[in-house]
């Protein structure tokens, strides 16, 4: 039963706490170069090194490198486990870094007559996933409102293995037969204790700014996420192009629009996305995001009074309906606030001499980075935006953010390049998946426009039709080595 699963034979896994005699880790080296310092700006030139991320005993900052002299930190990776992991609560009470676990099961079955060694059907890889399964989630008790399933984590020791009878463990605690001969998934339980434990805290940066992090009782310390406003008690912020084109922290987690206060969706009204914690100089505060130009705005308005009623209506003006109840109170939206309460930001660049992440400075400190999206200031086919992902000679590059590989033809014959209504400019490069693992990426040359507004993309057995702006011909594959290559580091 889910609610009976042991821990049992948990893996042997060093402690992981703040032992202030142990040895920190090694900086992580670039990539191609091992003594390469970390990343400069242009404005400043070589940057200190920052206060975050800091690894501790057992969790690792873990960095995509370059060996131009990129650096930027991309997640966290527990050493003891050999794998990333990310903050969660569903083992216990405590935030805990855990791994990524793709497979879950309600019970566990056992492999012996006592049950002690816990099995569950073969573990296979899911469709499109090309990692070796590891890790097994078990639950142990439902989610109620706004929180977490509880779960039990397993290693997975052998990934197949026969047995002519499995067992399972009765609420009395007899060990019982239960399933007939099978292939069945060996597990070795890790107890949640077993993860590093992180605490939430706040670390100022500038006299402006600081930064909400997560303290891990291993002497590890990560960035979590969100800014904090100094001046406004500590108020959790994030950074937004605001109404006057300037990045500015703006305030985060409160009320938002939520739909309209009558059947013409002309008047928006606010509230509280379920389940969220909202510092409280925030409550008064409701952000709104609309798009100018391909750049989100963000406006900040104050939040007016609780209506009577919690109907509200969605749509356009055009196609409005409800009305909707909606589950918390709705209120009104006060008039817009003047932008310069929030503290303003200085938008900067971290990186090497060709890949550079955007980064933004309060005073003279870097106090984020834009992970995830990178600009190659190479001139040629790699220029402009670009991202890390597997290419087709099978390395990590940075290759350019393309437009995707459609067909221009009924039959799905002759490939083409779409362009949306959506896109902000007409696509320069294409990208093609492979089907199979490892899941590698050709990038192409966009041709000549093709007078059509519709494409079609194949499925297993048919070619359906889709809207699109644009069609283009597909140019020629663009070599690999066109782009820069970089590295995970730890791998």
């Amino acid at each position: 039963m889910a609610s009976l699963v042991p821990l049992c034979g948990a893996i042997a896994m060093g402690a992981c706490s703040d032992d202030p005699t142990a040895e920190p880790p090694n900086e992580t080296p670039e990539a191609g170069a091992p003594d390469a310092t970390d990343a400069t700006t242009a404005e400043t030139g070589t940057e200190p090194e920052d206060a975050l991320p800091k690894s501790g005993s057992c969790l690792s900052a873990r960095y995509v490198t370059t060996s131009d002299g990129l650096k930027v930190w991309t997640g966290i990776f527990d050493t003891k486990l050999d794998a990333v992991c990310l903050p969660t609560k569903k083992y216990d009470d405590a935030l805990r870094c855990a791994p990524l676990v793709f497979h879950s099961t309600t019970e566990v079955s056992y492999s012996d007559t006592g049950c002690t060694k816990p099995v569950v059907d073969e573990v296979k890889q899911s469709p499109g996933q090309c990692d070796v399964p590891r890790w097994v989630d078990v639950q142990v008790s439902p989610g109620a409102a706004c929180e977490e399933s509880r779960f039990a984590l397993f290693k997975i020791a052998t990934a197949k293995k026969d047995f002519a009878q499995v067992y399972t463990k009765a609420p009395d605690g007899k060990c019982n037969p239960s399933g007939g001969s099978g292939s069945y998934s060996e597990l070795e339980a890790i107890p949640g204790t077993e993860l590093v434990k992180l605490t939430e805290a706040i670390d100022p940066i500038t006299g402006q700014i600081g930064a909400h992090v997560l303290a891990g009782d291993d002497g590890s310390r990560f960035a979590a996420g969100d800014l904090v406003d100094i001046a406004r008690g500590n108020a959790r912020c994030r950074i937004a192009t605001t109404n006057e084109n300037k990045p500015r922290c703006v305030p985060t987690g409160g009320p938002v629009p939520i739909g309209y206060s009558e059947n013409g969706c002309t008047t928006e009204v606010a509230g509280y996305v379920p389940c969220t914690t909202t510092d409280e100089p925030n409550k008064k505060y409701v952000t709104r995001i609309t798009a100018k130009d391909c750049t989100a705005i963000t406006s900040v308005s104050e939040l007016g009074a609780v209506r009577a009623n919690k109907d509200i209506y969605t749509g356009e003006p055009v196609q409005c309906s409800g009305p909707y109840q909606n589950p918390t109170d709705v209120f009104d939206i006060g008039p817009e606030v003047s932008p310069a309460l929030f503290p303003e930001l200085t938008p900067a660049e971290r990186g090497g001499t060709r890949i550079v992440a955007g980064a933004y400075r309060s005073a003279d400190k870097i106090v984020q980075v834009d992970e995830g999206t990178y600009t190659d200031k190479q001139p040629g086919a790699g220029n402009g935006k670009c991202y890390f992902d597997l290419a087709a000679d099978g390395k990590l590059r940075c290759i350019p953010s393309s437009g995707n590989v459609l067909y221009s033809d009924a039959l799905c014959q002759t490939m083409a390049v779409a362009g949306y209504a959506s896109d902000c400019a007409a696509p320069k490069t294409a990208r093609l998946q492979s089907l199979t693992c490892p899941l590698t990426n050709k990038i192409y040359a966009v041709g000549a426009p093709i007078a059509a507004t519709k494409g079609y993309f194949k499925t297993t057995n048919d070619c359906l039709e889709i809207d699109v702006k644009n069609l283009y011909t597909l140019g020629a594959e663009i070599p690999p080595e066109t782009f820069a290559e970089g590295m995970y580091v730890p791998k």
